[in-house]
């Protein structure tokens, strides 16, 4: 004999009440468990980006660094060529200069200028 609810239903035994809330439990665990790979494969996937980015910074830090030596070069042999040994010590200074940009516009002043005193080194 069971008891039963004023409706009729039955009412479920400690057994019965246990084995509902193990069910419920394992589905939750199931969850849990599928969202736990979600954020894995999601974790995964950024750290990929992250070496991707990590890689193209080394890459644009190296060209850099090309351009300045290919840069700094052309400025001592325009110097050298076209000052001699005064023009060698300006270039001490310049090859302090570590902004691409500014060592392009020195570069490009180097032809038209006819004395180191003409040459506008905008370092700020």
């Amino acid at each position: 004999m069971r008891w039963c609810y004023p409706n009729g239903n039955l009412i479920p035994t400690g057994d019965e009440l246990a084995a509902q809330n193990n069910a419920e439990i394992s589905l939750k665990n199931t969850e849990i468990s599928l969202k736990d790979a979600e954020i894995s494969q999601k974790n995964a996937e950024l750290s990929q980006k992250d070496t991707e980015l990590s890689l193209k910074d080394a890459q644009l830090v190296e060209s850099k660094n090309r351009n300045k030596q290919a840069l700094l070069f052309g400025i001592e042999m325009g110097l050298k060529f076209k000052f001699g040994d005064e023009g060698m010590a300006k270039f001490q200074e310049i090859a302090a200069i570590n902004e691409v940009e500014l060592l392009e516009a020195i570069a490009s002043q180097i032809l038209s200028i006819n004395s180191l005193e003409e040459l506008v080194i905008n370092n700020s």
